[in-house]
């Protein structure tokens, strides 16, 4: 919304005025987007998008932890069923008719909970692979801090001196074309800047030394 009222006014020489992003507007634009279905045509209510609100539309439980995996079309479901010894309900009738098996999906949804925890998630993501289905594992936070894309990319930032306990951090995830990467700062050590930070409101060396504590604490 910034960037689009600057252009505005760059491109018109008109400025907008007071830009509102309202919170709680934003987050309905965001989650209702989908169900609006029934109630952009006149429906005085909507239980909501039936793919979208389904109990059984989640991660899946595998054999040693969860797996996100989404069969969108007639043909990767096809793929799918097959898959898990299924195939005869590709011949059913309402299957066969995009509208009622959209009204049926979490029938669906429900035989991938019940068949996924039979294998592990990688057997199912080499599977999924093979299917051409969009899926993905469910990563930990140690799954991410091992992800091979994430260390390919150089997201972590590992480059620090000694002066500091910090060995990892996290870089911006955003890069721009032909501007080179500048790695973070880490935080500084206690007192690391104390004598930076007084010389540059104006105070002496000496007045910097006669102000460093003299008193030790016990407690």
């Amino acid at each position: 919304a910034v960037l689009a009222a600057l252009l505005h006014r760059e491109r018109t020489g008109e400025v907008p005025g007071y830009t509102e992003i309202p919170m709680f507007e934003t987050m309905v634009a965001f989650a209702l987007n989908e169900h609006m279905a029934e109630a952009s045509w006149g429906a005085a209510d909507t239980k909501g998008y039936a793919r979208v609100v389904s109990a059984d539309r989640k991660p899946y439980r595998t054999k040693d932890g969860f797996i996100g995996v989404l069969p969108y079309s007639e043909d990767k479901w096809r793929k799918v069923l097959g898959e898990l010894g299924l195939a005869h309900i590709t011949e059913e009738a309402w299957f066969k008719n995009p509208t009622e098996r959209s009204s049926r999906i979490g029938e669906l949804y429900g035989m991938l909970t019940g068949a996924l925890p039979a294998r592990t998630t990688a057997e199912w993501c080499a599977t999924f692979m093979r299917l051409d289905v969009p899926h993905s594992p469910v990563n930990t936070p140690a799954d991410l801090l091992r992800d091979p894309h994430l260390a390919a990319v150089g997201f972590f930032e590992t480059a620090f001196d000694a002066a500091t306990p910090m060995r990892r951090n996290l870089r911006a995830p955003v890069l721009f074309g032909g501007l080179a990467k500048t790695a973070d700062h880490p935080p500084p050590a206690l007192g690391e800047h104390t004598h930076e930070v007084l010389r540059e409101v104006g105070m002496s060396a000496s007045e910097i030394e006669a102000a460093k504590p003299r008193r030790t604490y016990k407690g």
